[in-house]
């Protein structure tokens, strides 16, 4: 708001691009409509505006003035054309029908392609098409005056993060890296951990909205879902998977924006939020729930995931001995599905995805999905003899 009292004044249109200039900027406004009562001192109308231009002055005991000053900072004449040929407003010639800018009698802008109620168009193609003109050829004109860059709050410093929405994540912790994972076995009762790699579909979960700003945190691959453990409120107190099926209490979080762009997971029951304890940022170190103390402990980054298959099918070809008593077989695993690379794990500790040099047997190779085989996750087993 400015303290610019001038009246509908058409002197005053230029001196308005200087006086708010700052708020233009601010907002990447394109127009200035500026609203005045008459000022006795001056000559007074509806409204003035440049043609073309994006500055105008409407007269507030005016309500029509706005839309007609607007066709003309968009280009267009009374009556004649403006800055295109057909850029004018029409008088159909029976003396009631006159469209904005050209007597403005009827709420339309020149329009070619509407009738009036007696089937006369409102419009010529050739000299008077403002629903053309203004609002799509010179549209593009009125809206570029100005990069239009969405404002923020200051104490945002600049980052404005994105709500978290339904959909599939890993979740990393902002001071130690590592990754919300279910644990060794993420049964009922486990508590949760953090993990060094999210290189596996045990790590992914699944954020579902309840509605209200809440959401439960559900594990696909063991069919559980982040809970703070009934009474458990304190600071301190470990929070695990439960089976998904108390989605009104324990198993409820809030998940809100940082300043840094990363996000809290709070729990709608006790309060507290979801937490790596203090000195503890190691592959394999538990997750607690405690208080809001404002340090990266407490943030955590949602990143998508894509799902692949949980299960790594196995398939094996041998390479035949040359007889029953030689070594010189071979024995391939061929696994599909999961997360790659894989990792092999044979019997005697053979870490290939294939042996040679092996005599007529059977031999049990151990798939796992991701790189590394750190803990017993799913993994599918084969036998495979050796060809005589």
């Amino acid at each position: 708001m400015e303290d610019n009292f001038v009246g509908v004044y058409s002197l005053a249109l230029t001196p308005n691009l200087d006086l708010y200039e700052s708020q233009m900027e601010a907002v990447g406004a394109d127009m200035i409509s500026d609203y005045q009562t008459n000022n006795p001192d001056v000559e007074n109308a509806g409204g003035w505006a440049f043609v073309p231009g994006r500055t105008s002055i409407n007269g507030v005991g005016s309500p029509g003035a706005f839309r007609h000053e607007w066709g003309h900072n968009s280009g267009s004449n009374h009556c004649t054309p403006g800055v295109l040929p057909y850029a004018s407003g029409f008088d159909n010639g029976n003396g009631s029908n006159k469209t904005h800018l050209c007597g403005n009698n009827i709420n339309f802008f020149s329009n070619p392609r509407i009738d009036d109620s007696g089937g006369v168009p409102i419009g010529d193609a050739a000299s008077a098409d403002n629903a053309r003109a203004i609002l799509e050829e010179r549209g593009r004109v009125m809206s570029g005056y100005r990069t239009h860059l969405v404002p923020f709050d200051v104490a945002d410093n600049g980052s404005c993060p994105l709500a978290i929405t339904a959909g599939v994540y890993y979740i990393q912790n902002v001071a130690s890296d590592n990754y919300l994972t279910p644990g060794n076995v993420g049964n009922q009762g486990e508590m949760i951990f953090q993990g060094a790699t999210n290189s596996d579909n045990e790590d992914i979960w699944e954020v579902h909205s309840l509605g209200d700003g809440r959401v439960s945190i559900y594990n696909r691959n063991r069919n559980t879902t982040i809970d703070r453990f009934g009474s458990s409120n304190g600071v301190g107190n470990n929070v695990g998977v439960w089976p998904h099926n108390n989605l009104q209490g324990n198993q409820t979080w809030g998940i809100s924006a940082t300043v840094a762009g990363n996000y809290l997971i709070s729990s709608t029951t006790s309060g507290n939020v979801l937490r790596v304890p203090d000195g503890m940022l190691a592959d394999g170190d538990e997750v607690w729930q405690g208080v809001n103390d404002g340090s990266t402990n407490t943030e955590w980054r949602f990143l998508p995931a894509v799902v692949s298959p949980a299960v790594v099918n196995i398939t094996t070809a041998g390479n035949a001995t040359a007889c029953s008593s030689a070594d010189d077989g071979s024995v391939t695993a061929m696994p599909s599905g999961g997360v790659m690379p894989y990792a092999y794990e044979w019997e005697g500790g053979n870490n290939t995805p294939g042996l040679t040099g092996v005599a007529p047997g059977t031999y049990t190779v151990t798939v796992c999905r991701g790189d590394t085989c750190p803990r017993a996750r799913e993994r599918q087993k084969t036998r495979m003899p050796a060809s005589d």
